[in-house]
């Protein structure tokens, strides 16, 4: 029997400050919700992304404005990306039309319901088919060419991975799509199509920004088999995006190669490598000591080894015009 009121105790010091979003965040997460999160004392590493696998489904279950308010409040929502609660509510308020008082009184009502509906459900297993699952699969390899001298911004993903079970005939790739700070539709999208290795299964909306697509194989894989694909995703036509390209890695990563094609007519100002940075914090900090000369091609190359889980790798800019178009996944 899972309480209710625990949960909610544990749910309420989880979201002072930066929420989901802080650092070192394992340390921070009560013994009932780790229990009903599936976390145990080997899962430090994964905690984070073992939350947002219960917690962003179980926001959706509640009404549109308290759903709203449970992402806000546990700060999974990228469209409020404030470091404390008070700026969250706020922004909130604002955005409801509502004074500070009663956006909080709502956020409260989020709680209590989110509370309710993981107690209701249980201390229960990780599921066969959750996207999050560590011990099934990993990443032996992601090679990327991301294009901006295109109509559209366009990457040309080649993923392999490794089986560590049998019977592996799918994996969930999730994808989150950043907001610039001019853009104003209520939710972001990406067109994503296997070219080669797989089929497109099914695409799941955790949040208003963040993509699951199931990606399944031509046959199950045995423990130890690899297996390689290829995706296109494109950004949609009108659609801006933020000037970055980073991957937040969700599981073990052996290596990762990126290569940025910028158009030559529009270089950007600067451009950096990023290199294990925390969460959330992919943009806004500004160039890193890491800059990136373009060659004659305009383009820059990075790679990476051996990825930490959790953080981000990828590469950033400033553009000469605002807005200019990029990724993370």
């Amino acid at each position: 029997m899972v309480s209710g009121d625990r949960l909610r105790a544990e749910l309420s010091q989880l979201r002072k400050g930066g929420g989901l979003r802080r650092p070192h965040i394992a340390g921070r997460i009560g013994p009932t919700l780790r229990r009903v999160c599936g976390i145990g004392d080997d899962a430090q590493n994964d905690a984070r992304e073992r939350l947002l696998a219960v917690l962003v489904p179980a926001c959706a279950v509640l009404s549109t404005d308290l759903g709203l308010a449970a992402r806000v409040m546990l700060a999974v929502d990228s469209d409020y990306p404030d470091p404390t609660l008070t700026g969250r509510q706020s922004r909130l308020a604002a955005t409801w039309g509502v004074d500070p008082i009663t956006a909080r009184r709502r956020c409260d009502l989020a709680l209590d319901q989110l509370a309710a509906y993981l107690a209701d459900r249980g201390a229960a297993p990780w599921a066969s088919d959750d996207p999050f699952r560590r011990d099934e699969w990993y990443l032996v390899s992601s090679s990327t060419v991301l294009r901006l001298d295109t109509s559209r911004p366009e990457a040309n993903r080649r993923l392999t991975v490794g089986a560590l079970a049998d019977e592996l005939g799918a994996v969930d790739l999730g994808l989150t799509v950043p907001r610039p700070r001019t853009e104003t539709r209520p939710r972001l999208d990406v067109e994503v199509e296997v070219q080669f290795g797989a089929v497109l299964e099914s695409t799941r909306r955790l949040s208003t920004s963040y993509l699951s697509h199931r990606i399944r194989f031509p046959r199950p894989l045995r423990r130890g088999e690899t297996h390689t694909f290829g995706l296109l995703t494109r950004i949609p036509a009108g659609q801006l995006m933020a000037p970055f390209f980073v991957s937040r890695t969700q599981r073990r990563t052996d290596r990762m190669e990126l290569r940025v094609r910028f158009d030559r007519a529009r270089q950007p100002t600067v451009v950096w490598r990023v290199a294990g940075i925390p969460y959330g914090m992919s943009d806004g900090d500004g160039p890193s000591d890491q800059l990136l000369e373009p060659d004659g091609a305009g383009e820059v190359v990075v790679a990476f080894d051996r990825l930490v889980l959790g953080l981000g790798y990828g590469v950033a800019w400033l553009p000469r015009l605002p807005d200019h178009p990029a990724a993370i996944d």
